[in-house]
């Protein structure tokens, strides 16, 4: 800014006698060269102003979309082998998963939280499919379909880069000759249907229905649950398909795990038990910090005990940190998918119905306009805030019930601050 000034002083004038003539100072702060100069100054600070706070506006909002993305959207943690090993539903869908000669079908598995993707046996699949497209001779396999499958298919904003239909295309083009050269018949796994428009999965479910009519290949539905799938279930297509269903731990599958697959302390695997319940999502993000830990305490040549106090503090203390951040991912996706009208009746229900079952009927019963009562219930079970439990709603995860506390807790004092 001074440099600005002193281009305009009067010539043969140092600049403290500029300031002390008060007719050439008033004739300099009149020119129009020092008004430019003050106009474009001020507007520099105040455009500088609203960009700082719209750029960090836009980096927070990105951020939080991105943790939402890689919780809701993406692949948890590296997954254990033997977290499905005891599970009888397994045995089942893992056979559906290996490419057979037997003749193709189409199926629907249901998983209320995203199980069914993390299972170990599918990336040996893909392992499989990737090796047989090499014999083949099909080197752009791994580029094309895993990944192009991936994005286009479960709904993300990458969709826009490929359309479907090519990537299908090309997927029918590795399944014919796959068969033909090992006379077996590849699977397609689509993920996460409620993401998909109803158009497009209604096409989706009639070339399976014809891919296993014609011993093609095998298609694979996945849905997070079976309440955002009516329409799936309308099509006539779907009396061909065979549907499966996989839920959460129970309480003996989850202790079991942790301490006879995971090698924790009844008292350790208790501690994961109360935070997470059986939501199998939750412990695996969990256990995946854990597994973290120990591997960095061996690095270090340190003790990997559960009974030495240090470890167990520093296990105690990641177990906290990973369930806060869970936490604060389902109170982002409360703060953003939720209208900010809404939140106010939605959130008095929530507080009166923490440790009881309701209905679907019961929540868009609040809201006047039935579509919108109908949009907040999706909203809510489709980002597993809520479970829908045979005809019932819960909370399932001990997780959410304590994030909803705190909201509770919140609203209560602010009342109570206002009636003071």
């Amino acid at each position: 800014m001074l440099r600005l000034y002193c281009k305009y002083r009067p010539p043969n004038l140092k600049w403290p006698e500029c300031l002390k003539n008060n007719q050439i100072r008033q004739n300099h702060f009149d020119s129009k060269a020092y008004q430019a100069c003050h106009i474009s100054f001020a507007r520099f600070v105040l455009y500088g102003l609203v960009g700082s706070v719209a750029s960090i506006y836009s980096i927070q909002n990105y951020n939080d979309l991105q943790t939402l993305r890689s919780f809701f959207n993406t692949e948890l943690p590296p997954v254990r082998d033997d977290i499905f090993k005891e599970r009888r539903e397994i045995e089942r869908i893992s056979g559906i998963m290996q490419p057979m000669s037997d003749n193709p079908n189409y199926y629907l598995i249901i998983g209320p939280h995203e199980v069914l993707k993390k299972a170990e046996y599918m990336s040996k699949n893909q392992k499989t499919l990737k090796d047989l497209a090499k014999t083949i001779n099909y080197p752009k396999f791994d580029v094309n379909l895993i990944e192009c499958l991936s994005y286009q298919l479960t709904g993300t904003s990458h969709s826009y880069k490929f359309y479907w239909q090519n990537v299908l295309s090309r997927f029918e083009e590795f399944a014919s000759k796959v068969a033909k050269k090992y006379s077996i018949h590849p699977i397609l796994i689509i993920d996460d249907i409620a993401e998909i428009s109803e158009r497009d999965v209604e096409e989706l479910q009639n070339i399976a229905k014809t891919a296993a009519d014609h011993r093609l290949y095998t298609v694979v539905f996945i849905a997070s649950d079976a309440n955002l799938i009516k329409n799936f279930m309308k099509n006539s297509s779907y009396s061909r398909c065979a549907t499966l269903y996989i839920g959460d731990f129970s309480k003996d599958e989850a202790l079991a795990y942790l301490t006879n697959n995971c090698k924790m302390d009844t008292q350790m695997a208790k501690r994961i038990f109360d935070l997470c319940g059986g939501r199998i999502s939750h412990i695996v993000s969990v256990v995946s910090v854990i597994d973290k830990l120990i591997n960095k305490r061996k690095i270090l040549g340190k003790r990997v005990d559960y009974n030495d106090d240090e470890f167990r503090e520093e296990v105690i203390k990641k177990i906290d940190e990973r369930i806060s951040m869970i936490k604060d991912v389902y109170r982002i996706a409360w703060d953003a998918y939720i209208p900010e009208k809404s939140k106010p009746t939605i959130l008095e229900f929530i507080c009166n119905n923490l440790d009881a079952n309701f209905t679907r009927g019961d929540i868009i019963r609040l809201f006047e306009d039935e579509e919108k009562g109908e949009y907040i219930f999706s909203t809510l079970l489709r980002n597993n805030i809520i479970t829908y439990n045979v005809g019932a709603i819960e909370f399932g995860a001990p997780i959410i019930k304590a994030m909803f506390t705190e909201l509770c807790e919140k609203r209560t004092r602010k009342l109570l601050s206002f009636n003071i």
